[in-house]
């Protein structure tokens, strides 16, 4: 297993991912937009392209070490962009503090520019705030479904919209991430301020329909940390493509030193929990044919190494997240 710290793949990043800030600024991928020194330019500059093109930073995460490009070198995106801020939730840990903004987003042209303009797309993702609740962005995505019917349309989502908003969502997005951040009621609506059923409902009848392909994601968070197990039985009984857990840098807001131990007793008994729900659960994991992505730092609090994999079955099946190691 790759220590979160030890830098992946060589490769140019900017040439397989590019993420657009609701800003309109350009980064190689979505880990590196509050580093201004990783910025390629802005979706307005004229010589944007030429910006990409000679693009040279440093950067490195668990799955990636950038590098220039090269004339050789493909250039196939994940076009990743973030389509303003607005939102239905307010969720504590908003790193962009979306439920506060209230700015128009304005770069709808650039984006449609910046689509046709590069070689090759793989999948546009589009996140927010949400998506699913700004019109002038759904309006833009009908429109660009329209002119480009065989462009993937990815899309991050809460989740917490009606359900009468399940037959567009299927018709306009071959692949749906819905994020979930905790999963008994209270810590989902103390964290979101919005109400957890309203998520789950949804999300069962995406999965359950088979209209398009869903991926369920759970933030770990400290105050949700505990609830993981909880989220993983839910999910590995519906049998969605993906399921995904990454940790929010929780020890970063823990005391792990005090005497009792407190956060580590959480931990181990939140990791033994796991472990034995994983390992119970892996033929019908491997029956819906549902991949488990766990980051890096996620794996090492849980004690979830390949010995653990292998002696569950589980090789081939709880993977590392291939954005986050």
């Amino acid at each position: 297993m790759r220590s979160p710290f030890t830098p992946g793949i060589e490769r140019p990043c900017h040439y397989r991912e590019l993420f657009v800030t609701s800003g309109g600024s350009v980064y190689p991928c979505c880990l590196t937009w509050n580093n201004p020194a990783l910025c390629i330019g802005h979706i307005t500059d004229p010589d944007l392209e030429a910006r990409i093109l000679s693009f040279d930073g440093s950067c490195r995460c668990s799955s990636f070490r950038l590098r220039k490009g090269r004339l050789s070198d493909e250039r196939e995106y994940k076009l990743n962009a973030e389509t303003g801020l607005a939102c239905n939730g307010r969720c504590a840990m908003c790193c962009v503090d979306a439920p506060s903004s209230v700015a128009p987003y304005i770069h709808y042209d650039e984006l449609d520019r910046l689509v046709d303009t590069l070689p090759a797309i793989n999948h546009l993702m589009v996140q927010g705030g949400e998506v699913l609740v700004q019109k002038k962005t759904m309006d833009w995505l009908r429109r660009l479904a329209l002119r480009l019917p065989g462009l993937p349309l990815v899309i991050v989502t809460n989740g917490n919209v009606d359900t009468r908003m399940l037959g567009e969502v299927e018709r306009l997005f071959f692949n749906v991430i819905v994020s979930i951040y905790g999963f008994q009621d209270e810590t989902y609506r103390r964290i979101t301020c919005m109400e957890l059923e309203k998520t789950r409902r949804f999300a069962e009848l995406l999965v359950t329909r088979k209209k398009t392909t869903v991926h369920l994601k759970y933030l770990i968070t400290p105050l949700n940390i505990h609830e993981l197990p909880l989220f993983l039985q839910w999910a590995a009984c519906l049998g969605p493509e993906t399921v995904s857990v990454i940790d929010s840098n929780s020890t970063l807001y823990m005391n792990r030193g005090t005497p009792d131990r407190y956060w580590d007793k959480i931990i181990e008994r939140t990791g033994e929990k796991l472990r034995s729900l994983l390992a119970g659960e892996s033929k019908r994991l491997r029956a819906s044919s549902t991949v488990v992505l766990i980051d890096a730092l996620s794996r090492e609090m849980f004690g979830l190494d390949e010995g653990f994999l292998k002696d569950s079955g589980l090789e081939g099946t709880v993977l590392p997240n291939p954005m986050v190691g």
